[in-house]
């Protein structure tokens, strides 16, 4: 049961980094002033560091729990 949580969990992570690397793409690509540029940035260093850690403990999970 608490491998089910754990990866429900850890999926619903990589989901919402995966949704707000898209995001920020479409921030990059469709606006260009400064203030949308800087959050832009920081939105797509910040989803792909939640995806990395995300993937991470899964693979650890995995691992641990087989």
């Amino acid at each position: 049961m608490i491998n089910d949580v754990f990866f429900s969990l850890i999926f619903f992570v990589e989901i919402v980094s995966v949704i707000t690397f898209f995001i920020g793409l479409i921030l990059v690509i469709f606006f260009r002033k400064e203030p949308y540029k800087t959050i832009a940035k920081k939105i797509l260093i910040y989803s792909i560091i939640s995806f990395v850690i995300g993937f991470g403990c899964c693979v650890g999970g995995i691992a641990l729990f087989n």
